[in-house]
């Protein structure tokens, strides 16, 4: 099951919910990212383990005195050499538990960056302004770092009109409840916004008045995410979250 497949069952199943909506979707890709690192790392312990076997297995039968040639040393007992590859490996395969237990721990334990940031999973339909009638699927993430440089991406996809736009962020000014952001197209099949565009959106989250809400895509003449776009719009399900 693809990743947009996968949104849209989740969202019909919590219509109503969207903090279940969001808790399933952010499980699933992180079981699938932990489950492909975990498999990744143990294929290479396992190779690890297999070469020192080797290793330690020669150089007990050789008696530390290894030519380059097992003909040609000294033999030994049987018992002896499985009891020093055992001594060998049990240090290695306790490693290697230990580090698999460590790096499955669940992602509360890892402290997030600081900085201002904006992010925001969901569907919306326009019922107003230059994008009437059109139902979106969006996700974004932007964060400010340290020096007061922003980075980040957005997509949104229209369900109406079948087009896609990918968005590389680079400006997000936040506030309280709300943060306006925005960056240059990469990716698009939509002809209102052309690959280089400069555009910008606003988003709410927790507003007191308006909740979680975020307004239509728009082309902007140049870089600039201090004047928040208008139009903003309740979301048909989804969740926003903005940390000034």
């Amino acid at each position: 099951m693809d990743y947009g497949e996968l949104k849209r069952r989740i969202a019909a199943q919590n219509r109503f919910d969207n903090r279940r909506y969001m808790d399933a979707k952010d499980g699933f890709v992180k079981s699938t990212l932990l489950e492909a690192l975990t498999h990744a790392y143990v294929r290479n312990m396992v190779r690890l383990l297999k070469s020192t076997h080797t290793l330690a297995h020669t150089l007990v039968q050789c008696n530390g005195e290894f030519s380059g040639a097992l003909h040609a040393c000294p033999r030994h007992s049987t018992r002896r050499t499985t009891l020093n590859s055992k001594n060998t490996l049990r240090p290695l395969l306790i490693l290697l538990l230990v580090t698999i237990v460590a790096t499955t721990q669940p992602s509360s334990a890892i402290v997030p960056d600081k900085g201002p940031n904006a992010s925001g999973d969901g569907q919306v339909t326009f019922i107003f302004g230059p994008q009437t009638g059109n139902t979106i699927d969006f996700s974004f993430r932007v964060k400010e770092n340290k020096n007061g440089k922003a980075h980040g991406w957005a997509r949104f996809d229209n369900l109406s009109a079948q087009t896609h736009v990918a968005v590389k962020m680079d400006c997000v000014n936040v506030t309280t409840f709300s943060a306006t952001m925005s960056g240059t197209v990469q990716r698009s099949n939509d002809p209102a916004f052309p690959e280089g565009a400069h555009v910008a959106f606003s988003a709410t989250d927790r507003h007191p008045v308006f909740g979680d809400r975020i307004t239509p895509l728009i082309v902007i003449s140049e870089f600039d995410c201090d004047i928040p776009v208008l139009g903003l719009h309740l979301l048909n399900f989804g969740d926003i979250r903005i940390e000034p």
